[in-house]
């Protein structure tokens, strides 16, 4: 089932009952906004309840870059499954990005957003999802990130995730998963 997110002043609050039991109830989750009014610390929570309730999520990111003489345009398609890969796993999301961020927090700028590489990004996320879900083809699921180079018009496989011994993820742990606050009715406090 694939059930909107409302965002509040650009802003999403997983924090939310209402926008929390909708992530829940949903099944899988996609961040599909190219960071427009989404940042790198909500993109953080959404995965992390995404892995605490065991939910498939899809996050697609997209950077314009300007060094005085061109423009550079990078991005990517990730899929994050409880049990494999995470974000962080795939250093889309690091330390540094989200200092960095807090260090810009109130700067003023646009973030500029360009229609094909968010074309090409979100139909290769509904690629890593129809893989996921049904039983496409024989030959195994593709690698976990897929990394766009929008000046070459390429995309690849990421091999940022060659560093993980048996490709597990050492930042979330499936024991930590679920309900904290849920008990069985038979059950003593």
């Amino acid at each position: 089932m694939l059930v909107p997110l409302e965002f509040d002043s650009g802003s999403l609050s997983i924090g939310c009952p209402r926008v929390a039991q909708k992530v829940i109830n949903a099944g899988y989750v996609w961040l599909l906004v190219g960071k427009i009014g989404v940042s790198f610390g909500e993109t953080a929570d959404l995965e992390n309840f995404a892995r605490r309730f065991q939910i498939p999520y899809i996050d697609i990111g997209m950077e314009v870059f300007d060094d005085d003489t061109h423009y550079s345009i990078v991005g990517q398609a990730a899929r994050s499954i409880p049990g494999e890969p995470c974000l962080w796993c795939m250093r889309i999301l690091t330390q540094e990005s989200l200092a960095e961020e807090a260090q810009k927090y109130g700067a003023a700028g646009g973030q500029p957003q360009v229609v094909w590489p968010n074309g090409v990004l979100a139909s290769t996320a509904v690629g890593l999802f129809i893989e996921m879900v049904t039983p496409w083809h024989q030959g195994g699921r593709p690698a976990a990130c897929q990394e766009y180079d929008g000046n070459r018009h390429s995309l690849e496989s990421s091999n940022i995730l060659n560093h993980l011994v048996d490709g597990e993820c050492p930042h979330f742990n499936l024991k930590d998963a679920g309900d904290f606050f849920f008990k069985f009715p038979h059950t003593k406090k």
